[in-house]
């Protein structure tokens, strides 16, 4: 019996986990015709989201990896247009400074670029939208 109940609570604080920063949307939330009562509560999402760019070109497949100060939280890759996006909120890392940094490789050369925001939790409800401009590395 202990065991079931611990597997439920466990069960419970998972799904909260996953469903605390809630579905990103722009659109209002439906009501309902009777009451005007919103169907769900939902937190906003908080996301980076950029285009990555060499030589004026979207450049697709560059690895994109965001740090809040030397701690590596995620990474994506830039789609066949160039575009990325991470979810900042799903990552519980709340507010601070956050770094997007990216790197590629043309013919054994590294190509980088980086920029940081800061994020300041309860107040900041808006995305933000940070473009890289891959330029070539000086090797260390």
């Amino acid at each position: 019996m202990l065991n079931r109940v611990i597997n439920m609570m466990s069960f419970i604080l998972i799904f909260l986990v996953f469903i605390s920063c809630g579905d990103s949307t722009n659109e209002p939330e439906n009501v309902t015709d009777n009451n005007n009562i919103l169907r769900r509560d939902r937190l906003p999402t908080i996301d980076v989201y950029g285009i990555v760019y060499k030589d004026s070109h979207p450049e697709k497949d560059v690895i994109v990896k965001l740090y809040k100060g030397e701690n590596f939280l995620d990474q994506t890759t830039t789609d066949n247009i160039g575009y990325y996006l991470i979810n900042i909120c799903g990552l519980r890392q709340g507010s601070g400074t956050y770094t997007v940094k990216t790197t590629k490789y043309y013919k054994g050369e590294e190509w980088c670029d980086s920029e940081s925001f800061y994020w300041n939790e309860p107040e900041d409800e808006d995305p933000f939208e940070i473009d890289l401009y891959l330029e070539y590395c000086e090797q260390k």
